[in-house]
């Protein structure tokens, strides 16, 4: 039982944006949430992972048996299962609820850098440093297929709705498709000129985002093409870029410690709070989002619509 008695200051700013500050004890490199925001997980370098209640603000469970820097986390949709990745070589399946260790994912030769839970429950998928695109079953954490195909680390995984197919970007520029049930390549999106850190599924799951060095982009998911590119400019790295909920805008957050609403060609909202780079970002139906990242908190923002 790990449960967290420690409770955790909590900012609220004149407009009324809340702020967990020193939320972990080094840099939070990931945050994954129930889409209706109810609970938030956080993975950091300081070798645990936290999940969150969100109307408190509390950490409900603090996640401890990684032996290294925790790189990537995900949480199932009902908040009940959470798996994270570790430059342990290792990837973790948890009970989100009790904090009990469920299964122990081990064969990849370097750091676990993406994590993801199928809509389902019943399969995971890693992604590595060692440039394989893994798939595995939750319930006895056995290996299903290893998917080879990309030319450098593989940064970011994402079930589709339908968790019959697996997107993968990495540091190879390139997005990549994965049968889930065969372990078949489906096919590649071409488009990026650096590497891909961020991956992120609209809510009809007809497009796919990609964020980067370069800028970020959207491309269609059926043709594989690219329908929209906005360079980085003066902004630096792009970490994720994610709809809003009706899909009409894209949330960015770059290594100009700015969150950004981008609407067409032009932004519609631009806010600063974070101290260092944010890493991670969730976008709530609520209209709200939280951002987390290198100055160790998690904050929280109203998405103008």
């Amino acid at each position: 039982m790990n449960r967290v008695l420690l409770l955790c200051l909590i900012i609220v700013s004149a407009a009324g944006q809340r702020t967990v500050p020193n939320a972990h004890g080094a840099t939070i490199a990931s945050l994954a949430c129930t889409k209706d925001g109810s609970v938030l997980a956080t993975a950091s370098w300081d070798k645990t992972a936290k999940i969150w209640d969100r109307k408190t603000l509390q950490p409900t469970q603090t996640l401890r048996g990684h032996t290294d820097w925790l790189r990537a986390i995900d949480i199932s949709q009902d908040g009940k299962l959470a798996l994270t990745g570790s430059d342990d070589t290792t990837a973790r399946l948890w009970d989100a609820t009790t904090g009990e260790l469920l299964q122990t994912l081990t064969g990849h030769t370097r750091g676990v850098y993406a994590v993801a839970i199928s809509p389902d429950k019943t399969k995971l998928a890693t992604g590595s440093d060692d440039w394989t695109v893994r798939i595995w079953n939750a319930a006895d954490g056995s290996l299903v297929h290893t998917m080879e195909g990309h030319t450098d680390a593989v940064n970011t995984v994402v079930f589709t709705q339908n968790g019959q197919t697996v997107l993968s970007g990495s540091a190879d520029r390139h997005v990549k498709f994965w049968n889930v049930n065969s372990g078949a390549d489906e096919g590649t999106a071409y488009g990026n000129r650096d590497q891909v850190l961020g991956v992120s599924l609209s809510n009809d799951g007809t497009k796919f985002t990609t964020a980067g060095p370069d800028g970020w982009r959207v491309f269609d998911v059926a043709g594989r093409k690219e329908v929209r590119k906005v360079a980085k400019d003066p902004h630096g790295w792009y970490r994720q870029a994610r709809w809003t909920p009706d899909g009409s805008s894209i949330m960015t957050i770059s290594d100009d410690k700015t969150v950004r609403v981008w609407k067409g060609d032009g932004v519609t909202k631009e806010e600063q709070g974070h101290a260092e780079w944010p890493l991670g970002l969730c976008v709530f139906s609520d209209w709200t989002a939280a951002t987390a990242g290198d100055d160790k908190s998690i904050r929280f923002w109203k998405i103008p619509h």
